[in-house]
This record gives structure tokens, C-alpha cells and sequence, in this order.
């Protein structure tokens, strides 16, 4: 059975997690946006030249944005995964950590997007059920890794008995990122329009883009302390620490059990 998450508890772990791991999720945030901002200019710089390039451009971008985002999810919940342990991982060895998931991680990005655009288009509700229900999504694959469509099916499983929780979760993280990225975008419209608007942008997401994904995997290791890890098949995932666990940040491995009768 799962464990009932707590609205104050989650709150409090997320905002724990992130002082205290500031230094290393603004790291993580600068490095990868920098990079999608640069290939963004890049790309629209070089796509003056009619519709062909243009729509190749737009693909280009959106492959550059899930990719990073990916790599960005995975590595904050490495981050997260690991706050425990007193150690300061290097931006490396983080990377190191979550490239063997990657793939898995932009898979599922892609799913979960697709699940939340077929909610919006048949109505709103099954977009909300959708986006509650894979919360915790993207902290299975990178700590159990399991396949992606296991992963959905392991974090609807997980999520269920504490969705309310989860949806008051979301929203109070929603609302206040929302409301503090209002505010970065009016200092920069204040500042200059698109210089302005630009960097508006990318300090919002350096500074804000860890609160979901922070809350989304504190979320699951809650749940997963002591539910059955089930996938879609129905075959349990050891936790993590336990033999046949997803590596550490360093890419150690639990040493596999003594055989029976030892």
C-alpha cells in the first residue's frame, strides 16, 4: 500500500532541498538554458532564409528543448535523490548519472506531453487527471529505470490514494511559480523589450524551473518508502540502496545479493 502523502510535508521538503542545494540547481539551470537559448538564436538567426528552413528550424528547437529538459529533470532529481548524503556533486557527474536514462527520459517527456494534449483536446478534466496522475513520472524512470510506458503505469499506481494531495501539491507550486514568474516578466519588459524579455526569461527559468521537478520527486520517494514498486507487468523495482537499484550520482553499484543458503 502506498504511503499517503502530506501537503505540508512536501511543501517543506521542496523548499529544504532547494536552499540547500541552491548553488548546484542554479548550476544545472545556467549551463543547460544557456545552451537552448544559444541554439535558439542560432537556429532563428539561420532560418531567414523562407517556410523550409524555418519549419526545420522549428523542429530542430524542439528536439534541442525536450532534450535538454530531459537531462535537466534528471539531473535535479539525482539532485534530490542524493541531498541526503552530505556530498557536493559535481555538474559531471550528475550528467554521468542520468546519460544512461536518457533516452527512456525523452521518451517519456514525449508520452506525457501526448497524454496532456489529448486531455486538452477532449476537455480539461482529463488533462488535469493526466497531469496529476504522471507527476511522478520522470523520478521512476532515472531511479528505477524502467521502460517509459512501465513508468507511466508504475506512477499512475504510485499517485493513486494521494491525487488530491498530489493535485494541491501541483497547484500551490503552480500558483506561486506563476506569480513569481509574473513579476520577473514585468521587470523585464520594464527593463527593454527583447533583451529585457529575454533575460526575464532565462533568469525565471534558472530560478524557478527546480521547484516542480523538486516537488515531483520528493513526491515519489515519499510514495515508493514503503509501496511495492509494480510496474506495468506487475514485476516489483527495488527501491533505491537495495540491489538491482539504479546507480548512484558516482555510478557505483549495489553489490548483488549472496546467493541462497549463504
Amino acid at each position: 500500500m502506498n504511503n499517503h502523502l502530506s501537503l505540508f510535508a512536501v511543501f517543506s521538503r521542496t523548499l529544504e532541498i532547494y536552499m540547500a542545494q541552491l548553488k548546484t540547481l542554479l548550476l544545472i539551470g545556467v549551463v543547460v538554458f544557456i545552451a537552448v537559448f544559444a541554439a535558439m538564436f542560432l537556429m532563428l538567426f539561420a532560418a531567414s532564409g523562407g517556410l523550409g528552413p524555418m519549419l526545420l528550424t522549428l523542429f530542430v528547437l524542439l528536439v534541442v528543448t525536450i532534450t535538454a529538459w530531459s537531462i535537466y529533470q534528471g539531473m535535479i532529481i539525482r539532485v534530490v535523490q542524493h541531498h541526503d548524503d552530505g556530498r557536493e556533486h559535481s555538474l559531471e557527474d550528475l550528467y554521468a548519472s542520468v546519460k544512461p536514462v536518457l533516452v527512456p527520459l525523452i521518451l517519456t517527456s514525449i508520452l506525457t506531453a501526448a497524454f496532456l494534449l489529448g486531455g486538452l483536446i477532449m476537455l480539461v478534466v482529463p488533462a488535469i487527471v493526466f497531469y496529476v496522475y504522471l507527476a511522478v513520472v520522470a523520478p521512476i524512470v532515472v531511479v528505477e529505470r524502467v521502460k517509459y510506458m512501465d513508468a507511466l503505469a508504475r506512477s499512475w499506481n504510485l499517485i493513486k490514494g494521494s491525487a488530491w494531495t498530489a493535485f494541491g501539491v501541483l497547484i500551490v507550486f503552480g500558483v506561486l511559480v506563476g506569480i513569481a514568474n509574473t513579476i520577473i516578466s514585468e521587470i523585464g519588459s520594464a527593463i527593454g523589450d527583447e533583451v529585457g524579455n529575454a533575460t526575464a526569461s532565462f533568469v525565471a527559468q534558472v530560478f524557478l524551473g527546480p521547484f516542480l521537478v523538486i516537488a515531483g520527486a520528493v513526491m515519489y520517494f515519499m510514495l515508493s518508502e514503503t509501496g511495492a514498486p509494480v510496474g506495468a507487468s506487475g514485476a516489483g523495482m527495488p527501491p533505491a540502496g537495495m540491489p538491482g537499484a539504479a546507480p548512484s550520482v558516482s555510478g557505483s553499484v549495489p553489490p548483488p545479493p549472496p546467493p541462497p543458503g549463504s
